[in-house]
C-alpha cells in the first residue's frame, strides 16, 4: 500500500469521470422531463473520452503505475454505478 497517493487519484479521476452520466441518472431519477437519449448518449461518450485521456496521461506520466491506476479506476466508476442501480431498482419496485 505505498502507492496510496495513485489509488486516491484514480478514485477521484473514476468518480469524476461519472459524473455527466450521474447528473443525468440524477434528474431522471427526480422526474425532471428534460433527460433525453441524445444527452445520454453524449455523456457516455464524454465519459469515455474523459477517462481514457486521463488513462493516457498516467501512461505518458508513470507508465509502471497506469495498471493499479486504471484498476482502481474503473473499479471506483463500477461501484458508484452499482450503488445508483441498487436506487434504481429501489425507486422502480415502489409499491
Amino acid at each position: 500500500m505505498t502507492d496510496w497517493y495513485v489509488w486516491v487519484a484514480a478514485v477521484a479521476c473514476g468518480l469524476a469521470g461519472a459524473l455527466p452520466q450521474a447528473y443525468l441518472f440524477e434528474k431522471a431519477l427526480k422526474g425532471y422531463k428534460d433527460v433525453r437519449v441524445d444527452l445520454g448518449l453524449l455523456s457516455v461518450v464524454v465519459s469515455f473520452v474523459t477517462l481514457t485521456l486521463v488513462l493516457l496521461a498516467v501512461w505518458i506520466v508513470a507508465p509502471g503505475r497506469e495498471l493499479a491506476f486504471g484498476t482502481v479506476m474503473v473499479s471506483a466508476y463500477l461501484v458508484l454505478w452499482g450503488v445508483e442501480a441498487v436506487r434504481a431498482w429501489r425507486a422502480a419496485n415502489k409499491s
